[in-house]
C-alpha cells in the first residue's frame, strides 16, 4: 500500500517549490520585519554568484541579523576575489558572517573544509540563513534547503516578486485588467497576431498563447499558485486553476472570438488564407460549458471548493462585438463571472474622427 500526501501537504510543498518568500516566512516568522532588505541581499548574492562562478570560487556566507556588538570589516560580499584569497589561506574552512547590507562582519572557522552538508548542519544548529556559492547557489534556512524546480527563473526575478507588492485574487478584476494592460494590450508581452495580419487574424491555436500568458502573469504578479490545464474532479480540464492561501480556488476558462490562421492538412504550413472563425455562438456555448464544470466539480465533500469561475473572452474581430449577452442562466449564476476584452483597439485619432459631425457640432 502506498500512502499519499494530503491536499494541504501537496499545496504547501508546491508553494515551497515555487516561492522562496513563503518558504522563508514559514521558517522565520519575523521575516516581515526586514524582508525588503533580505530580498535585496538575496538578489545581490545571486549577482555575486553569477559573476564569481566562472572563476570556480567557493564561498559561504552566514546571515547574522543581530549586529549591535559587531563592526563591519572593509570587505563585503562583492569582494569575492579577496574573500577567496582569505579562504584559500585557511584551507577552505571559513564561513563569513554578513549583515543585511552584505558587509562581512566576522568569520567562523569550521576547522574542516566546508561543503554543502557542513553548511546545512551549521544552518540547522544555529537556526540561521546560510548561502553557499559554488558550482551551484544553495540557500539553507534552519537546515532546510531551498531548491525550487525553477531556481534560475526565480532567482532572476526574486527582487520583483516581493509578497507585499503582489496583487490579490480577492480583487480579480484588477488582476485581469492588469494582465490585459501589461501582457496583452498592444502585444506588450505576447505575439498573437499572424504576421502582416494585425487586428485581422490571430496565430493558430491562440487559446494556448493566452493561457501561457495568463499563467505566467499570475505566478509572477499575483499572490497565488497557478496551474495550467489541470484536471477537475470529473477528469475534465480547465485552462488555469488558481489556489490562494485561504484555500479559495479560482479557475479561468479562456475563449476567443474572431479569426485565426490554420495549418494546411496536406502541408506543414501555416496560412492566414481562409482563416478559421470562432463566432459568438461558440463563445456562448463555452459559457454554459464552464457553468457545467462548476456544477459537476463543486460538491460539498470536495476539498478546495470553487470560489469563482472566470470565463475570459478575447474579442479578435476587426470590428469588436463584445459585450455578449449570455442569457439569464449565466447572468444569474453566482459562481461564474464573464470577463471580456477587445484585442483590436484604435488610437484616439481614429476613434474621434468625425466626432464633430456625430455630435452635430459641424
Amino acid at each position: 500500500m502506498i500512502s499519499k500526501l494530503s491536499n494541504d501537504e501537496q499545496r504547501i510543498l508546491r508553494r515551497i517549490a515555487h516561492e522562496p518568500f513563503y518558504w522563508l516566512r514559514e521558517n522565520l516568522p519575523k521575516v516581515k520585519e526586514w524582508e525588503d532588505d533580505l530580498f535585496d541581499l538575496i538578489d545581490a548574492i545571486k549577482n555575486v554568484w553569477a559573476e564569481s562562478r566562472q572563476y570556480r570560487i567557493s564561498l559561504c556566507f552566514a546571515l547574522q541579523l543581530s549586529i549591535e556588538d559587531t563592526k563591519p570589516t572593509p570587505l563585503s560580499i562583492h569582494d569575492y576575489a579577496a574573500l577567496q584569497t582569505r579562504q584559500n589561506s585557511c584551507d577552505s574552512t571559513l564561513v563569513f558572517l554578513i549583515d543585511l547590507k552584505g558587509n562581512v562582519i566576522d568569520e567562523i572557522d569550521m576547522c574542516e573544509e566546508i561543503e554543502p552538508v557542513v553548511v546545512m548542519n551549521l544552518s540547522q544548529m544555529r537556526g540561521i540563513i546560510v548561502f553557499w556559492l559554488g558550482a551551484d547557489l544553495k540557500i539553507f534556512c534552519r537546515g532546510f534547503p531551498w531548491d525550487p524546480r525553477n531556481k534560475q527563473e526565480v532567482l532572476r526575478d526574486i527582487k520583483s516578486k516581493r509578497r507585499g507588492q503582489l496583487l490579490s485574487m480577492e480583487d480579480y478584476r484588477t488582476v485581469l485588467n492588469t494582465h490585459y494592460e501589461q501582457y496583452i494590450r498592444d502585444e506588450a508581452r505576447v505575439h498573437y497576431w499572424f504576421p502582416r495580419k494585425k487586428n485581422k487574424v490571430l496565430m493558430p491555436t491562440p487559446e494556448i498563447i493566452f493561457q501561457k500568458s495568463l499563467w505566467d502573469f499570475l505566478n509572477r504578479e499575483v499572490d497565488c499558485i497557478a496551474e495550467m490545464q489541470p484536471m477537475f474532479k470529473d477528469s475534465s480540464r480547465c485552462d488555469v486553476k488558481i489556489f490562494v492561501d485561504n484555500f479559495d480556488l479560482y479557475f479561468v476558462e479562456i475563449k476567443w472570438i474572431g479569426y485565426c490562421a490554420k495549418c494546411r492538412q496536406s502541408k506543414a504550413e501555416i496560412t492566414a488564407e481562409d482563416p478559421t472563425e470562432f463566432g459568438i455562438d461558440r463563445a456562448i456555448d463555452g459559457a454554459y460549458q464552464t457553468k457545467r464544470y462548476i456544477e459537476k466539480n463543486n460538491a460539498i465533500e470536495f476539498d478546495h471548493r470553487i470560489r469563482l469561475g472566470i470565463y475570459l473572452v478575447y474579442d479578435a474581430y476587426p470590428d469588436p462585438i463584445v459585450p455578449i449577452d449570455y442569457g439569464q442562466e449565466i447572468k444569474g449564476f453566482p459562481l461564474l463571472e464573464p470577463a471580456e476584452y477587445r484585442l483590436v483597439t484604435n488610437p484616439p485619432s481614429i476613434e474621434t474622427k468625425g466626432i464633430a459631425k456625430r455630435k452635430g457640432l459641424a
